[in-house]
């Protein structure tokens, strides 16, 4: 008799229905994907609850004085997106504080989740509960996110934790080469020409905030060590974007970076306050957004964005 919940009865005859086939390399795949989910911090996905949470907190931009500054830098950004001939890939974006880059990172990366185009992103945060200030976690995060974004890479990514048990433990090259450039390099070869539609681009925020000694300088060199792996038939970019710091803009400007970097500071804007449900309203009034429109987006939080990138999406 086949296992309890197998078999049908009709009509006084037994039909066994098939199990499911799992295999040993099946299992191993999904368990895989499982450990790399373990090692990530899903709190530092743009659309995370956490994130929303976040947002709810932040200050909120005048609107006469803040349009121009924060409506002209997305457009610039996104120009940059999509400039097949740039000979930058990675975008610095700083102000003073990183309230206001955290306005522009989450409109363009809710933009670009719309279109279908965000490769993955990681919004570090020194007062989470949650991870989000270990750097050991960015990589596996990134890998996670590229496993959904481009489905294509899932057996790569699992393959290179199936093989090496200790991938986690290993250096940060190591780890960025194995679980993002090389499953982006080879979907990449697989594809005849290029695509303009693809995941393209990577946002991270806040790097400052990451607690982990030594880790800003050890990714930004390790970043541009592999770049030129990922300008094939897909492209990626790196949009960095946080507080203004001298450490940071000393890596950039190494000899390996200093040459592929865009910097873009944002000053700061004036009149900052804190977010009450009738500024949103007011905010949302401005940009001239459908009452569905401003539900959906009271609703999940992501409310700056939207304001910003309406007319980019166009």
């Amino acid at each position: 008799m086949p296992p309890e919940g197998n078999y049908l009865i009709t009509g006084g005859s037994i039909k066994v229905r098939p199990s499911p086939v799992r295999t040993p390399y099946l299992d191993s795949h999904f368990q895989a994907l499982d450990r790399l989910y373990a090692r990530a911090s899903p709190g530092a996905f743009h659309n995370s609850l956490e994130r929303s949470n976040d947002l709810r907190q932040e200050s909120f931009p005048n609107i006469n004085e803040s349009e121009e500054a924060y409506g002209g830098l997305a457009k610039e950004i996104w120009e940059w997106i999509y400039d097949a001939e740039t000979s930058t890939p990675i975008m610095w974006v700083h102000s003073p504080t990183g309230e206001e880059t955290s306005h522009i990172a989450q409109a363009i990366a809710d933009a670009m989740h719309q279109r279908g185009e965000l490769t993955g992103s990681f919004f570090f945060s020194d007062i989470s509960n949650s991870g989000r200030y270990d750097g050991t976690r960015l990589v596996p995060t990134l890998a996670y996110q590229l496993t959904q974004s481009i489905p294509q890479t899932r057996l790569d990514i699992a393959n290179a934790v199936v093989q090496d048990r200790s991938i986690f433990d290993l250096t940060l090259l190591h780890q960025f080469c194995k679980l993002v450039v090389e499953p982006l390099e080879r979907f990449s070869q697989s594809i005849e020409q290029e695509v303009s539609t693809a995941p393209k681009l990577f946002i991270i925020h806040a790097l400052e905030e990451c607690h982990t000694p030594g880790f800003e300088e050890s990714f930004i060199e390790v970043l541009g060590s592999s770049l030129g792996r990922m300008q094939h038939n897909i492209p990626q970019r790196f949009l960095i974007l946080g507080c203004h710091s001298d450490d940071l803009e000393g890596y950039l400007s190494k000899p390996l970076l200093q040459d592929i970097v865009l910097r873009r500071p944002l000053h700061h804007l004036p009149d900052s306050k804190p977010t009450s449900d009738s500024d949103e309203k007011s905010f949302l009034d401005f940009f001239h957004l459908s009452e569905n429109n401003k539900r959906a987006l009271l609703m999940h939080g992501a409310i700056f964005a939207q304001r910003i990138v309406k007319g980019l999406l166009r």
